[in-house]
């Protein structure tokens, strides 16, 4: 009620610059974001809405407003919307340095919720910042900087680069691209070259001991702590969520610790998967152990309570399948393993995606299984049946085991894929019902309609999230099937 009146106010005013009204819905979005928290379903998605409407109204005056358009993507990640989060990503023109400061705010989980295209661009703008200032930038800089005598300049520059060098975001891009590539090699054979040596393992945490956190935590809303953590998203673990309590620009040592570890298992995961899909696997038990144990420190890391299944069963995977190409005794146990983390985890997933809506963070614990988990599952159980295959009558019981895995994986991913299938007009049914009981008198009136654009955008997005992740769960799923086919 106080908005719209200094709002018309400031009509005057270029839609390109803030007014002062501004932190008045500021302040009603963090308010009703904190009560959300402390809220169960549904009544939490409504609450969460309507602060997304308030948001909205002050983003259709104030087109340029930093604070708001990130509050936007925050929230609507956590709802599971990662094109309504691009929308205003893209609005707020990121380019150049920001692409190393702020790029968390969309990574990692813009690429959890499905749309591959849209992280891997994200990704290829952060590592195209680094390559332009290795490749030249930072050389003309320099060169200027001592042609006019800025030598205190120059010196300047040198710790810039430093800084760039050892940049968390920098790392952390280039272990996704290398675990990805290796991936694919895995599913499909292109780009399998010799495998990795056992010191690859020791190489892994190549840098770690330097990285910084350049990512400014200043602009990161209260409720979304950190990359892959929302309080909003994971209230039964809440204690395990741990919050910057307010602004500051450094990033706390604990929470450093997670992301190095964090780094080390993708680069872990690489080195695995490239050992899987190389003619001739070797050091595979200590690429196991050492994946392991980066496993291990990420999982007790804060904040990560919906990837945990899915990292159960990336590790399960790996294990299997070091466990076959080593020729274990324990290949049949190993699988085992493997066939109830994946059970376990869709189980979990399916759990939270029960309801006539998708509550906050379900679509996140689906997508680590989907865009992870799952995937790895797949590709490690195609090496495995490989690695069985050339043994001859002596693996015939780890070959049934392994059989008999990928059938009741495929199973456990159509499943959870079946219910990723609620249609958009339900969706934005249930929706509309939570925010109406949750939320109707937190906003003035005449603000239905942003209120009802809201809840219209989300389940649209929703649905599409959804059936992106879908998509994946059944393509993994035929991908076990055709291990069973193999064998």
């Amino acid at each position: 009620a106080t908005y719209a009146p200094a709002a018309e106010a400031a009509a005057d005013v270029d839609a390109r610059e803030n007014i002062a009204a501004d932190g008045l819905l500021i302040c009603a979005a963090h308010v009703l974001l904190s009560a959300a928290g402390e809220m169960a379903s549904p009544a939490r998605e409504g609450v969460v809405l309507a602060a997304v409407a308030a948001l909205e109204r002050g983003c259709s005056r104030s087109s340029h407003h930093a604070e708001m358009r990130i509050a936007l993507v925050s929230a609507y990640l956590a709802l599971g919307c990662p094109t309504q989060a691009q929308i205003h990503w893209k609005q707020l023109d990121v380019k150049n340095i920001q692409m190393d400061t702020l790029s968390h705010h969309m990574q990692p989980a813009v690429g959890v919720l499905g749309p591959m295209a849209i992280a891997r661009g994200v990704r290829r703008a952060i590592l195209k910042l680094h390559s332009d200032h290795e490749s030249g930038d930072a050389g003309d800089m320099y060169v200027l900087a001592l042609k006019h005598g800025a030598f205190a300049k120059a010196i300047e520059m040198v710790g810039f680069a430093r800084r760039l060098a050892s940049s968390h975001q920098l790392a952390d891009a280039r272990a996704d691209v290398e675990a990805e590539e290796a991936l694919v090699a895995c599913l499909t054979g292109v780009g399998s070259g010799a495998a990795p040596q056992a010191s690859s393992v020791e190489t892994a945490r190549a840098g770690l001991d330097v990285m910084r956190a350049n990512e400014d935590m200043g602009l990161r809303p209260f409720w979304d702590p950190l990359p892959g953590a929302c309080a909003l998203c994971h209230k039964d673990a809440r204690s395990g969520v741990a919050g910057l309590g307010g602004r500051q620009s450094d990033l706390p040592d604990d929470e450093c610790t997670a992301w190095r570890a964090r780094v080390e298992q993708k680069r872990l995961l690489a080195v695995a998967a490239r050992a899987a899909a190389a003619p001739q696997a070797q050091g595979v038990a200590a690429i196991a152990t050492a994946h392991s144990r980066a496993m291990d420190i990420a999982g007790a890391s804060a904040g990560v309570s919906a990837r945990r299944g899915a990292d159960g069963v990336v590790r399960a995977a790996v294990e299997a399948w070091a466990a076959a190409a080593d020729n274990d005794v324990d290949v049949p146990q190993r699988i085992e393993t493997l066939q109830v983390a994946v059970s376990e985890a869709a189980s979990a997933a399916k759990a939270a995606l029960e309801g006539d809506m998708y509550a906050c963070g379900s679509l996140e614990q689906a997508g680590w299984l989907a865009n992870d988990g799952a995937r790895w599952a797949a590709a490690m159980l195609k090496q495995a049946s490989r690695a069985l295959a050339s043994r001859g009558d002596g693996a015939a019981a780890s070959r049934n085991a392994l059989s008999a895995c990928a059938q009741a994986v495929a199973s456990s991913l159509d499943s959870l894929a079946a219910q990723l299938g609620q249609a958009e007009s339900d969706l934005e049914a249930a929706l509309g019902r939570a925010t109406r009981a949750a939320a109707s008198d937190a906003l003035p009136d005449g603000w239905n309609d942003f209120l009802e654009r809201a809840v219209a955008a989300t389940a649209k997005d929703q649905a599409i999230a959804a059936g992106m992740l879908a998509d994946s769960l059944t393509k993994s799923a035929g991908w076990c099937r055709g291990v069973v086919g193999r064998l």
